[in-house]
């Protein structure tokens, strides 16, 4: 079943309610501005739940731990960043967003360093296929790695 939902951004995302692991992003304009994590999502989720809330949190942190840098080829942030730092300001991406009914686990999820997550926000045409190991933004493909762990929940 073919899925198209219209997030608050404006932002339209393709994919299959069967396969969540493949998006195409488009949007009208560049983004301008957005929450650069989903923390708001998560909390609008799952409406007070702290024990949810902290669910969400451990995978986020687990899926990071995990990979210890961004899934994608050559997203290595700043060369004098150290791997202790790296850690910290990795970000994961939800694929389909909370607010369009995304899963909250790794199977929708990618990690990836702040300035990529913001590009795959705010460029047109976005394309993450965690499946194909596929992360296109800007007409750019990249190789995107996904660990067997990780791989097995897809």
């Amino acid at each position: 079943m073919a899925l198209e939902m219209q997030g608050r951004s404006g932002l339209v995302t393709q994919g299959t309610a069967a396969d969540t692991s493949t998006t195409r992003t488009t949007c009208p304009t560049l983004e301008t501005s957005w929450e650069p994590n989903d923390e708001g999502e998560v909390r609008t989720r799952y409406a007070g739940d702290a024990t949810a809330q902290q669910r969400h949190r451990a995978s986020v942190e687990s899926l990071k731990q995990l990979y210890g840098r961004s899934q994608v080829a050559g997203d290595h942030g700043l060369n004098s960043m150290s791997q202790e730092v790296m850690k910290r300001v990795l970000e994961v991406h939800h694929i389909v967003p909370l607010s369009q009914g995304g899963a909250d686990d790794w199977s929708n999820m990618i990690v990836l360093t702040p300035t990529l997550h913001a590009l795959v926000h705010a460029i047109p045409g976005s394309i993450i296929h965690l499946k194909a190991g596929v992360l296109e933004v800007a007409g750019v493909r990249l190789a995107v790695e996904v660990h067997p762990e990780h791989r097995r929940l897809l």
